[in-house]
């Protein structure tokens, strides 16, 4: 979002949130390639709308609401855990790209 200054925290939340996305559609195509279970599909559905929700809410919420972003934040960490990412190796990568 150029919007919004690199500091701010709204853009930071959707920076990851687009790592997010980006590695849960991967996982999706391992669980298809893998034909994986019903439930591995259900659980996956599960997380990216998760995901998803956090998002839009994020962006419809104002920016200094610090009660949104928590629950982000725990939703975000969630959903990390799930796709085995370490979050503290993604802010460090955020931040040495951005500088946040």
């Amino acid at each position: 979002m150029p919007g919004l200054e690199d500091e701010s925290s709204m853009k930071s939340i959707l920076q990851v949130t687009r790592v997010i996305i980006i590695s849960a559609l991967i996982k999706l195509v391992n669980i298809l390639n893998d034909l994986i279970s019903e439930s591995s599909i259900g659980e996956w559905n599960l997380h990216s709308e998760m995901i998803l929700i956090t998002a839009s809410e994020c962006v419809q919420s104002d920016v200094q609401s610090k009660s949104k972003f928590q629950i982000a934040e725990k939703v975000l960490e969630s959903t990390l855990s799930y796709l085995e990412i370490d979050d503290s190796y993604l802010e460090g990568a955020i931040y040495n790209m951005y500088g946040r």
